[in-house]
Parts: structure tokens; sequence; C-alpha cells
């Protein structure tokens, strides 16, 4: 009886023993998860800062083509002593600005004097506009001789004053409202896809993110859709020549989960309820998901990293050579046209970065199926090495597509733009200097094959299926890259019903094929 006894108390106590290190593994999962959180909050503002700034670009530019460079235009060619004549005579630009004009004026700097005319029936008071006009000139400094928007408060309405210096050094411009301008705002929302619209059409159609418009001292000029309780917001300032605005980019939390790989953390409340009340199970499981969230966060930061290298050097060149232009640090057109055609290059080169890092996150999710057609192989290969030329030509590489056969097969031509953008990039990252890449493409029993040769070192026998993979790095790969252009290959290729391959071109490098589904020519 004793013995049962103590065997009864033996077990409460090792039970009691064994909750000690399951209510530690507890601790420790509450800590990771409050971790993950904060890093998912950190994500999000990141986003939120992407979209801010994407905006702000898009508004920059709007602000450029609508109102600072038919300005600056009407400005150039005015005549001394003359108003800035906004009419739509001789530039079609012009109608933009006389839209939103509602009176325009010349200030001479020297003498102070103002010559204002009317255009609309909203009053203009003069001696406001010429103490906001004086203010201005002081405040602008000896090395501000360009066109400016300037943004001015007439008792309860923003106004903006669009400065521009003449050629006998006066100020010409006009006196506009911020409020007529709420089409340009919105439309440079439409100016192409939003930076983040690949991202959230993950989740669904939810619009995640909105966007302000405000003055310096607050005030809101546009909204792009109502405010959202505790959002997440961050804002970017325009710079002071587009009216000293700032845009603020909203991001409505309880929609973001859509921005991010795996969705927001999810508590772990339960999961820590479960393992107080039972032992082994939800210690294991705990131990099981803790090794798989570590597993996951590696694998994203890992994905983080190596795309942020392969983003960063094209936009430092393309930033560079920018500055280089707007500071007109060229010294003859030769060289700014040098300039431009490496900005177009850096340009392309980033945005096939960008759409193989979404198709393959599109593939991921096993997204709707291809909308495959047939159509000629030839053709679509020739097009894409076209598009590729300029990226080829910064290595010296020659593409070589005489051996293009028209082929057609069952596919989706923009996929397999993707997959041949992939290859070529893939040949110029690993094949020498001036190197022949050979695009050729065939029909052979019920199939189409597309081949692409380089004359780099080739694939080792033993790493030819590897490479397929996802994040695979050769062991003595020094070259920067994701990792994942191969295997958006397969896996687009799969999606067709084809297949590839990797073997050794017949003049030394490798050979990367396609196999499509052969099918009958449009008549």
């Amino acid at each position: 009886m004793a013995f049962r006894v103590g065997r009864a108390g033996l077990l409460p106590g090792l039970l009691g023993l064994s909750l000690l290190p399951v209510l530690g593994l507890a601790w420790v999962l509450h800590r990771e998860s409050t971790a993950h959180r904060d890093h998912a909050d950190r994500m999000l503002a990141d986003c939120a800062a992407l979209a801010a700034e994407d905006y702000v670009r898009r508004l920059t530019i709007a602000l450029d083509i609508a109102v600072l460079r038919p300005l600056y235009r009407v400005a150039a060619t005015a005549e001394a002593g003359a108003l800035p004549d906004f009419d739509p005579v001789a530039d079609g630009e012009r109608r933009l600005v006389r839209g939103l004009a509602r009176a325009r004026f010349r200030y001479d700097t020297a003498s102070g004097s103002l010559a204002v005319e009317p255009m609309s029936e909203a009053p203009i008071d003069r001696v406001w506009l010429e103490a906001e006009l004086a203010r201005y000139v002081r405040e602008r400094g000896e090395d501000a001789a360009y066109t400016a928007l300037v943004s001015a408060s007439y008792g309860d309405e923003p106004l903006l004053l669009g400065c521009a210096v003449t050629r006998d050094n006066a100020l010409a411009g006009f006196v506009g409202s911020w409020t007529d301008f709420t089409e340009g705002f919105a439309g440079a929302l439409e100016m192409g896809a939003p930076i983040l619209a690949p991202l959230a059409a993950r989740g669904g159609d939810v619009d995640v993110v909105s966007f302000n418009v405000r003055t310096a001292e607050g005030r809101v000029l546009f909204e792009s859709a109502p405010p959202v309780p505790e959002a997440l917001v961050h804002r970017t300032p325009l710079m002071a020549r587009h009216g000293a605005l700032t845009v603020e980019a909203h991001l409505d939390r309880s929609g973001a989960a859509q921005l991010l790989l795996g969705g927001m953390p999810r508590s772990r409340g339960v999961e820590i309820a479960l393992l107080v009340v039972a032992v082994a199970i939800p210690l294991l499981a705990c131990l099981l998901l803790l090794r798989r969230e570590r597993e996951l966060i590696r694998l994203r930061a890992d994905f983080v990293a190596n795309v942020s290298h392969e983003l960063r050097t094209p936009l430092a060149q393309i930033r560079m050579f920018a500055e280089t232009l707007r500071l007109g640090r060229v010294r003859d057109p030769e060289e700014a046209a040098a300039s431009l055609a490496l900005l177009d290059r850096e340009a392309r080169r980033l945005e096939h970065l960008v759409e193989s890092v979404l198709q393959f996150g599109r593939t991921d999710r096993d997204a709707q199926p291809l909308r495959l057609v047939g159509a000629d192989v030839a053709l679509v290969a020739r097009a894409t090495a076209a598009e590729f030329a300029p990226l080829a030509e910064a290595r010296r590489a020659r593409l070589d597509t005489d051996r293009c056969a028209s082929a057609w097969a069952t596919m989706e031509p923009a996929a397999l733009r993707v997959m041949l953008l992939n290859l070529l990039d893939n040949a110029v990252k690993y094949g020498p200097e001036g190197q022949t890449i050979a695009i050729a493409s065939r029909a052979e029993a019920g199939a189409v094959v597309l081949t692409v040769d380089d004359e780099g070192p080739g694939v080792a026998v033993a790493d030819r299926h590897s490479v397929w993979r996802r994040g695979w790095r050769g062991p003595h790969d020094a070259i920067a890259g994701a990792g994942l252009g191969l295997a958006l290959v397969r896996a687009l290729a799969a999606r067709q019903g084809g297949r590839t391959a990797v073997d050794a071109a017949p003049g030394g490098g490798a050979r990367f094929s396609i196999w499509l589904v052969a099918a009958p020519e449009a008549p």
C-alpha cells in the first residue's frame, strides 16, 4: 500500500516538475511571438514609408508636368516687362495652368513693383500678393533662380503662387488655389499601379493604404479615402519647390496582413494555455513550431537580404546619375546621352528583378491558372531579346536569335517572357564579357523547345538538379542574386504543361532548355 501511495505521490510530482520547463518554454514562446509582432510592425512601417515615397514620386511628376514645366516655358519666352501669357496658343500644356490660375502677375524684384491681372471672378488682394512675393524673394536666397510653387493662405483658402524667373530677372507667374488641383492629386494615384498593389492583391481587393496631402500649416488639401482609426501613418515631405507639401500614407492595420509574407503573426495565447494544461504533446508541438518559425524567419531574412542586395546596385546607379543630370554636371551631350542610357539600363534591370519576385510570389500562392493561348515562340523570344539587349550590352554580350525558327506552342506569352528574361539574366551574370548568347527555338515531336546557350563555366553534372531549387547557391558562387530566377522558370514551365533542363552547350558553357506543348499554327 505504501508503495502505491509513493507512486501516486511521485506521478503528480513528476508532472509538476515537468510543468517547469513547459512554463519556461511558454515564456520563450511569448517572447518570440512579441518579437515577431514587433518585426511585423516594422515591416508594415516600411510598407507605409514605401507607399508614401511612391506617391510623392508620382505627385512630383504630376506637378512638374501639369504646372512647373509649362510655367517655366512661359517665363522663359516672356517679353521684358510683359505679363506671362498662359493662353494655349503655342503650347497645349498651358491650358493646364490656365485652368488653375485665378490671376497672373509680374513682380520686379529690384524695384518691388507688381503688375497683376485677374483671370477669374475670384478676388485677389493686391497688398497680400505683394507681401507674399516680397517674403518669397527674401527667403529664396541667391541660388533659387528656378520655377517653384509657393503655398500661401489667404483667409481660409489654401492658395499657391506659381513663380518663375524671367529672362530680365523678374518673377512671373500665377495665383491659384490648391483646391482646384484636386484632380491632379487624384490623377497622381492613377499613374500606373501603386507599388504595393501586387502585394495587396494576395489578400483580396482591400485597399489598405490611403493618402492625405497637407500644407505646411497642416491643412488637408486631398484625401484619397476617409481616415481609418488606429492607422499606421508615415509622412514624407515634397521638395520646397513643389509647394512644401506633406504626403501622409495611412496604412490600415486591420487589412495589412496581406502585405506580409505569411500574414500578421497570430496570438499564441491558446497555445500557451495548452502548454500549461498538458505536458508532452504541447511541448513537442511547441518545439516543432519554434523550429519551423525560426526556419521561416531565417528564410525571410535571407530572401530580404539577397533581394535588397540586388536592388541596391541599380538604385544607387539610378540615383547617382539622376543627380548628375539634375545638377547639370555632364560635360557634353554625349555624356548626357550615356548617362540616360545607363539610367534606362538600370531601370530595366530593376524592373526585371521586381517582376521576377512578384511572379515568384504568385507562383508560391498557387495563383489563378495562366491564360494559355497558341503563340509563336520565336516572336516572343525575339521581342524579349530586344528588350533585354541594353542589359546585355553592359557586359558587351551579344544576343543571337538567328536560330529562332517559327514554332507555335500552348503558353502564356507574358510568362514565357519572364522565363526567358531570367535565363538571359543568368547567362549574362555567369558568362564572360563579350560572349555570344544564342537563343534558339524549334519544334520536335509534339513539343516546342526553346534553348539559351551561354559561354560561361557551365553547370556541374552534380548540380544540374539543384540549380532549380529556390534560394540555391553554388558552393563557390560569389555572384550576387536572390536565387529565385531558375526556380521561377521551372515553376512557370510546369504551370504551362512544360518542363526544363540544363545541359552543357555544344560550344562550352551551359544550355538551358524549356519544353512547351506544341499548338497548331494560326490560320
